[in-house]
């Protein structure tokens, strides 16, 4: 056999042994003029060859595949190989010979590195050959078991980490605040120091890995762990203190620069916001969506169900902005259901009272606190419920109110105060409609108009009073197959109940619904 006609740039004797892998040594080959191939040739360990530069031809037994800068070929033991050069530019190879069972276990295999994980094998390489002294075996090592690693995803097909998901695993670590390094507040040429990387360099592999610079990531890196800290209800100075601001003024200046609030002010809006991690809040939010969809199709009664529960996720203000997407998603379920079964006598009697309502809700939603509001309605749907109990067991005590115009205008009050302050008028059109002695098709029908209106008109005022956030939305969004699910079980099980038992079921509801209201206050 001719001998290889390569000059090693690098070479490491390593002997570094890892589970069944054993790295003998790593170097550099770059191929010489004038030849153009790399004689067939064997070895009693395995190789790993990795092709920095040049173009050409890795032929293994039979096989011929194609060379280029990223390609891997894992050699194993006694498999006859050679390489044969295509282009003008003289081949680099990375080579690192194998020992142990793993070549043997591994077998033949190709893969490709990307741009990112090559040009971070480039790095490393190009650092070894202009080391010297003391802890360059260290390095060599460290440089090989990245080469390995990376190789063998490549060739499994795996997916790929040095230049993207290892990078940032790296940076993250380094990033991480302990006894020795202190605070997180760290400059980004401290970062590529920690990582061992030079900053430029750093700076390029985050961008593609992220699309962010360094200085970037590093910000958005803090502002989580300074969010986390905020949820948890520590101070602001505490939390400047934590992350290394030595002034909690100038942490809030930061804090306000990358969020647009103080930290105190994020504190108070970011807490509307349940833990979406919480197997508890998915159950609650399960349940009322089904609610929300039943109550719009038939059990109006479930409607203050949901926003119980929802006032269990949310804070009583903002849980009104959440649940209210929903409502009105429910609300077309059921017109298109129902649309044909509305008494619109009725619904002309009541909406102006509705939006006068509403206005009057809107006005004074920020000067009444949640625990007083949450216990005044509560004792008003008890209220209401009661005089509906009795409409059904003395019917001639209320037969006169029941006619009375001033009934139709309180009603529509009521109902606009409930839904705007806390969504839930659902008991107060049900003692009306029910007092009117509807039969359940026209009650449905009639609810179903009467609230996609209602509704609608109350979009506008709960933006404004900032009870609509993106957030809220993205949360509401997950949640609208629920809500059709229900819609439909509320459709399927309407036609099945029997009208007493149906107007019962609504009674009973929405009294659990108001004494939770009244005790959980």
């Amino acid at each position: 056999m001719l001998k290889a006609p390569v000059q090693p740039i690098v070479l490491r004797r390593l002997d570094l042994r890892c589970g069944d892998w054993t790295v003998r040594s790593l170097r550099v080959n770059r191929h010489l003029q004038p030849f153009d191939r790399y004689a067939p040739h064997r070895h009693a360990h395995g190789q790993l060859l990795l092709y920095l530069r040049g173009r050409g031809e890795q032929r293994i037994g039979d096989k011929k595949l194609p060379v280029g800068p990223g390609a891997v070929f894992f050699i194993p033991p006694a498999r006859v190989h050679e390489f044969r050069e295509q282009a003008p530019r003289r081949a680099i190879c990375l080579v690192a010979d194998l020992g142990g069972n793993g070549p043997r276990a591994l077998g033949f295999r190709h893969g490709w590195l990307s741009a990112e994980v090559l040009a971070s094998i480039r790095q490393h390489v190009a650092s070894l050959s202009s080391e010297s002294g003391k802890g360059l075996d260290l390095s060599a090592g460290g440089a090989a078991l990245l080469v390995m690693d990376s190789c063998r995803r490549a060739c499994l097909k795996e997916p790929q980490g040095s230049g993207g998901a290892a990078i940032m695993k790296r940076l993250q670590r380094a990033w991480r605040p302990d006894a020795a390094r202190g605070s997180s507040w760290v400059r980004p040429a401290e970062l590529a120091k920690r990582v061992g990387l030079q900053k430029d360099y750093l700076n390029r592999l985050v961008r593609r890995a992220t699309g962010l610079t360094l200085g970037q990531w590093r910000d958005r890196e803090l502002l989580r762990a300074a969010e986390a800290s905020l949820r948890q209800g520590r101070r602001v100075a505490v939390v400047a203190s934590d992350l290394g601001f030595s002034d909690a003024n100038y942490f809030a200046r930061w804090f306000r620069k990358q969020t647009g609030l103080s930290p105190s002010h994020w504190s108070n809006r970011r807490s509307a916001m349940p833990d979406l991690a919480s197997p508890f809040v998915w159950t609650a939010a399960v349940a009322a969506a089904l609610c929300v969809g039943m109550a719009k199709t038939g059990f109006a009664g479930l409607g203050i169900v949901s926003v119980s529960l929802f006032a269990q996720l949310f804070p009583a203000r903002e849980s009104t902005g959440a649940l209210l997407p929903l409502m009105i998603f429910a609300d077309c379920f059921a017109v298109f259901f129902y649309r044909r079964h509305a008494n619109w006598k009725d619904l002309r009697r009541l909406l102006p009272a509705t939006f006068a309502g509403i206005v009057v809700g809107w006005w004074i939603m920020p000067l009444i606190p949640d625990r007083q509001f949450a216990v005044l309605l509560g004792w008003l749907i008890l209220a209401l419920m009661a005089l509906t109990v009795l409409q059904r067991k003395c019917p001639g005590i209320l037969r006169h109110a029941v006619e009375h115009p001033l009934l139709g205008l309180s009603a529509g009050v009521a109902t606009g105060l409930a839904t705007m302050l806390a969504n839930a008028a659902g008991a107060i059109t049900a003692f009306y409609f029910l007092a009117r002695r509807m039969d359940k098709m026209t009650f449905v029908g009639t609810a179903a108009w009467f609230y996609l209106i209602v509704n609608l008109s109350k979009v506008p005022f709960s933006i404004q009073l900032n009870l609509i956030s993106p957030a809220s939305l993205s949360f509401d969004l997950m949640l609208l197959p629920v809500v059709a699910l229900g819609c439909a079980a509320g459709r399927l099980l309407l036609h099945r109940v029997p009208q007493q038992l149906f107007e019962w079921i609504t009674i009973a509801t929405a009294t659990a619904a108001a004494l939770r209201l009244i005790l959980t206050a």
